[in-house]
């Protein structure tokens, strides 16, 4: 592991020479090398840096798989710095044209992608979903290699999505399959974390920590540095105060070269609450103001990324509930047609003829309410009140309406004025979507009301309410 690393950084240092002479022909695999370089130091400003020029150069050459490509390093580089909004603007435009390439690591890449931003964002439920995504196509690469590396990468981010939801089960789940591919220093530090929270067999969690730092010298120094931050949480455990700094210190340190504004954030935090358990006021306050500092900064930036992500979510829920509804209908449509065959086979003409009548002329009738309301010339001025949600509107619709009015009071005498006006509206052919919004309520506080009313009529559930409202 350790030897094939060191080659990938001679590779990479070589490719990085002659980047300027032929970047549009190198391959993923190539720029893949040349990132994980300039990661395992820490270089994540030059690596964007590197990937804006190409991906300038991809696109004039409309090497399109390639410029996606280093979309998403940008993007993952950007989210790694915590500026999720930029980075999943670069998610959205790799995104746009993922439907024409058909190679899996890319689409991996981007659901994955995604997935971190999500997590980062505190979107636990839909950052799994993606991490699920990323998998699926991670299973589908053929290059056995790379197909280690995007399950690995798969997995161990669902691992950290599970943790953060309490799910224990799920975590060890994960674990045991990361253990199977081929294990960092994250993984090692992830379950360190598990025992560190339990505050159970710290002995176990310095094994892993210890474990974590020995091969940390061949991944990225980021890596290093969350083992460090939980040395000094292990040794705060022990109350060992003076060496949980050191490690403290020495995961700031490597967090501020790197310009991880959530971790500088973390570092700030566990520095001033060890200072306050050795009772040192000043500088405990001194890193408790850098904390309040980076803190304000941060909730900002990520109230404003959380918009991207929210707007998607909508998207999503209004996409599938538009598939949800062709579904019906295309099963609307075999039923029926199912329905007709079974008429003509059975030799039941009658009823069915008799059925689509009485259904037609129940139509028709609907139909003709609808234009005889229409006619009266109060109709218009009654459905304007009831839109505008104005006050006199049910005063109005007695005036115009008042046999039904009467009727149904007379009737009902249970009923209060919030069921009155919803029967009005069911009278004057308003939807359950339109009642809802008219009342600045929820459709489902809509079918509550509707349900309620319907049981004070004593109405069988068969029967259609807004039908009804309309024949009284």
């Amino acid at each position: 592991m350790n030897s094939k690393y060191y080659y990938r950084i001679v590779f990479s240092i070589l490719f990085f020479c002659c980047l300027q002479f032929r970047a549009q022909n190198y391959s993923m695999e190539e720029l893949d090398s040349v990132a994980d370089l300039h990661r395992g130091k820490g270089e994540h400003q030059k690596l964007i840096d590197l990937c804006l020029t190409l991906a300038e150069q991809y696109k004039k050459s409309k090497s399109t798989e390639s410029e996606i490509n280093t979309y998403i390093i940008i993007a993952n580089e950007l989210a790694h710095l915590n500026r999720y909004k930029e980075s999943l603007t670069y998610l959205n435009k790799a995104e746009k044209n993922i439907s024409i390439i058909k190679n899996p690591e890319i689409r991996s890449k981007l659901y994955g992608g995604y997935g971190r931003n999500y997590y980062s964002l505190g979107l636990y439920e839909q950052a799994n979903n993606f991490f699920d995504k990323s998998l699926k196509y991670a299973r589908q690469i053929s290059n056995k290699k790379t197909k280690t590396r995007r399950l690995y990468v798969g997995h161990v981010w669902k691992l950290t999505v599970f943790a953060k939801m309490g799910l224990t089960d799920s975590v060890k789940s994960m674990e045991r399959k990361c253990m199977k591919l081929d294990p960092e220093p994250l993984l090692y530090t992830n379950i360190a974390i598990r025992f560190l929270k339990n505050k159970q067999h710290l002995d176990s969690a310095e094994y892993y920590l210890n474990k974590a730092i020995s091969i940390s010298g061949t991944y990225p120094v980021y890596q290093k540095a969350m083992a460090l931050k939980n040395f000094g949480k292990l040794y705060t455990e022990k109350k060992e105060y003076g060496k949980a700094l050191q490690y403290y210190f020495n995961f700031l340190s490597i967090v501020e070269k790197s310009n991880r504004k959530i971790d500088r954030r973390e570092a700030y935090k566990l520095i001033s609450e060890t200072y306050k358990l050795m009772h040192e006021e000043d500088k405990a306050n001194e890193y408790l103001v850098k904390f309040s500092l980076i803190n304000d900064t941060i909730n900002e930036e990520e109230k404003t990324a959380l918009k991207m992500p929210i707007k998607r979510i909508i998207r999503e829920k209004d996409a599938h509930e538009r598939e949800e509804k062709n579904k019906l209908y295309i099963v609307i449509s075999i039923i029926v047609l199912l329905s007709v065959l079974l008429f003509f086979y059975l030799r039941k003409a009658y009823l069915k003829k008799q059925k689509q009548k009485d259904e037609v002329i129940t139509e028709k009738l609907q139909e003709t309410h609808q234009l005889k309301k229409q006619i009266n010339p109060s109709f218009k001025e009654v459905i304007q009140l009831a839109k505008n949600g104005d006050q006199r509107f049910l005063a109005r619709f007695k005036e115009v309406y008042h046999d039904f009015y009467d009727t149904l009071t007379s009737r009902y005498p249970t009923l209060t004025t919030g069921d009155i006006k919803i029967c009005a509206l069911l009278k004057l052919n308003f939807t359950t979507k339109e009642i809802s919004e008219i009342e600045i309520i929820s459709i489902r506080t809509v079918e509550n009301k509707k349900y309620r009313i319907r049981k004070k009529l004593e109405l069988p559930s068969e029967v259609d309410l807004s039908k009804w409202m309309m024949e009284l």
